[in-house]
């Protein structure tokens, strides 16, 4: 029996997030479909967070506010999971906004399919209020588990973040965000919810609006924890769902070039050796099978094919790549 007007918990960390707050809090109020439980997790924010949290459950009877002493935002939405009322999850960061139909779509989709989880395409927002639209149009895909972890790793179809999407409470029964991560969260909740979900939907419209712009300080933190994850879910896909191991492969090469590339960004490149000679490694072995995939683009083969034939050369490169292409989104 479907449950009418199920509710749905809508959960948001928050720290020092004062100047994108109210925009962010306004557009989930906004929410065409009413009925929400908006939970607001103040992570021990020092701006006046605090008060415009309290002053939004005071105008709002469907918010409630959570204050924390700071622990990042795994434990933020982790307090939130606790609390939650509704028969489904959502999470919105507070740098972002999202379109004012987003859950009444995401709802309609998962319903209409006895979808486990419903997700939403994404816009990228730059400092000047561009939007650029990474997904491709009009695309709708109602997938299992094997079909999500190929396009969890295509580009232009749906992220590994957590707040593109709406879940059945049920997923989240034995799964919480890693506390002792302060970068890439999201990738092992994301894997394990992909391997639990029966059917999932993806329906592109660009719906969740993501403030390239408020993220700039999350790039000087040097990790390899996107790469430990991506291992670890390869894992998992050799095992369950072979025939999707090829684009999985693509996401772990992904993942721990980016990895890489991060750390020669920093400056930090005589401290991570290791690990570079481990990427140099992963880049021969992987890319012969990766390039023969259809779906994945040609430039970025190219560019991990430059790593591996003259690491040297890639990090003369990459710094003016990188900042021609931080100007092309702004």
């Amino acid at each position: 029996m479907v449950e009418e007007n199920p509710l749905i918990s809508v959960i948001v960390p928050i720290c020092n997030a004062e100047s994108s707050l109210n925009e962010c809090v306004e557009s989930i109020v906004r929410q065409t479909y009413r009925d929400l439980d908006i939970i607001l997790v103040d992570d021990g924010s020092s701006d006046r967070c605090p008060e415009l949290c309290e002053r939004w459950a005071y105008q709002d009877p469907r918010i409630r506010v959570i204050h924390q002493s700071n622990a990042g935002a795994s434990a933020a939405r982790n307090a939130g999971i606790a609390v939650a009322r509704g028969t489904y999850l959502g999470f919105v960061d507070s740098d972002d906004r999202i379109a004012d139909t987003m859950y009444e779509t995401l709802l309609g989709n998962l319903l209409r399919e006895y979808a486990d989880v419903s997700i939403i395409g994404t816009s990228l927002v730059g400092e000047d209020g561009r939007a650029y639209v990474p997904c491709e149009k009009h695309c709708y895909l109602r997938m299992d588990s094997a079909q999500a972890f190929k396009y969890v790793n295509i580009p232009g179809y749906f992220h590994v973040a957590v707040w593109d999407k709406l879940y059945r409470r049920e997923l989240f029964d034995d799964i919480r965000f890693p506390v002792e991560r302060c970068s890439g969260e999201d990738y092992p909740v994301t894997y394990r919810v992909l391997d639990k979900a029966r059917t999932l939907i993806y329906d592109s419209a660009p719906q969740y609006f993501y403030h390239l712009h408020e993220r700039v300080t999350l790039r000087l933190r040097v990790t390899t924890a996107q790469s430990d994850e991506t291992a670890a879910a390869l894992e998992l896909v050799r095992d369950r769902y072979p025939q999707s191991y090829d684009y999985m492969l693509y996401g772990h090469l992904i993942a721990t070039v980016g990895n890489y590339n991060n750390i020669i960004l920093q400056g930090q490149r005589s401290q991570w050796l290791d690990f570079e000679q481990r990427v140099v490694r992963l880049v021969r072995d992987a890319l012969p099978r990766v390039m023969r995939l259809p779906e994945i683009p040609k430039i970025k083969c190219m560019q991990m094919l430059l790593l591996y034939l003259s690491p040297a050369l890639y990090r003369t490169v990459l710094v003016p790549f990188k900042q021609h292409h931080a100007r092309a989104l702004s």
